[in-house]
């Protein structure tokens, strides 16, 4: 499916949490607003939110259930992407959509209403 960035944005960070699969990861707390995001410690030492999709366990150390990171991406409204995944992100968002920004082919995450 593609899609089109409807705002422009600028990344906040720099040097976000990544993690490869099958990787122990540390559950620090939930989020009492973003019901199913994590703040997580990767064997990195990085922190940053996870969505509980890529964690077997919401407490203590568990493991990746795949691959993530948390990179983001400068983009400009009109720019279109391919939708790789859909992520539950709040009742004010929806939805998080994880795309792949065609023209500059590059994986990445992109806020959207729907």
């Amino acid at each position: 499916m593609v899609t089109e960035v409807i705002e422009t944005y600028t990344a906040q960070y720099d040097d976000p949490i990544s993690f490869d699969a099958g990787v122990a990861v540390q559950v620090l707390h939930g989020d009492s607003e973003f019901r199913g995001w994590f703040w997580c410690r990767a064997p990195s030492g990085k922190e940053g939110w996870v969505h509980q999709s890529f964690l077997d366990d919401a407490a203590g150390t568990t493991k990746s259930t795949q691959a993530y990171s948390a990179r983001e991406l400068s983009v400009s409204g009109g720019e279109r992407g391919c939708v790789l995944r859909w992520v539950p992100f709040s009742r004010s968002l929806k939805r998080l959509r994880i795309c792949t920004i065609i023209h500059e082919k590059r994986n990445d995450w992109r806020n959207r209403r729907i």
